[in-house]
């Protein structure tokens, strides 16, 4: 499967690639190809909950969303490149070949 880019809520991608090592993607690459879950943290501003949507490029499909609980001052998160931001981070559960996009 293949996400392309997201809108900019979405800072850093943690996903387990195809071989089983953990990958780390920053927002500038534009497509991922994760195997089995695939972590998202998103950005949003406190007191605030995140919509996120992967929706099937070829039908415009929804294959999965979830909302995230209320962001409070716990839900501090340092990325992979050590920003620290506030935010929620979402598994996304494995999804079947083909091409994605995740909108928030």
């Amino acid at each position: 499967m293949f996400f392309q880019r997201p809108s900019p809520g979405i800072r850093v991608h943690l996903y387990r690639y195809q071989w089983g090592a953990k990958k780390v993607s920053l927002k500038s690459a534009p497509y991922l190809n994760p195997h089995g879950n695939f972590n998202a943290l998103l950005i949003g501003g406190l007191d605030q909950q995140i919509r996120l949507t992967v929706t099937r490029d070829a039908d415009n499909s929804a294959v999965y969303s979830t909302t995230t609980s209320i962001i409070s001052v716990d839900d501090r998160i340092s990325s992979a490149n050590g920003n620290m931001f506030y935010g929620k981070t979402v598994t996304i559960p494995p999804i079947s070949d083909g091409r994605y996009t995740i909108k928030i």
